[in-house]
């Protein structure tokens, strides 16, 4: 933020609300949040657990052991 203040004990108050004005505003901080529908939301955080199951199965997770499964399972994945 630019503030312009101005010389002179005329403009005392208006120079001493400025800065204080301008000191609150750096203190603001913004948080960027992704607009998306509950849906799509939904959807993307399936998607993800979806990869990491089967990241976990083809890693041998998930108690089956990854050998066991039935090959046409395991070319699916």
């Amino acid at each position: 933020m630019v503030c312009a203040i101005r010389p002179g004990i005329n403009y005392y108050e208006e120079t001493l609300n400025t800065l204080k004005y301008a000191d609150r505003a750096k203190k603001i901080k913004n948080k960027p949040t992704i607009n998306e529908s509950e849906q799509d939301k939904l959807i993307r955080e399936l998607k993800l657990e979806n990869d990491r199951l089967k990241a976990e199965l083809l890693a041998g997770g998930g108690g089956t052991g990854g050998a066991s499964l039935d090959p046409e399972v395991q070319r699916k994945l």
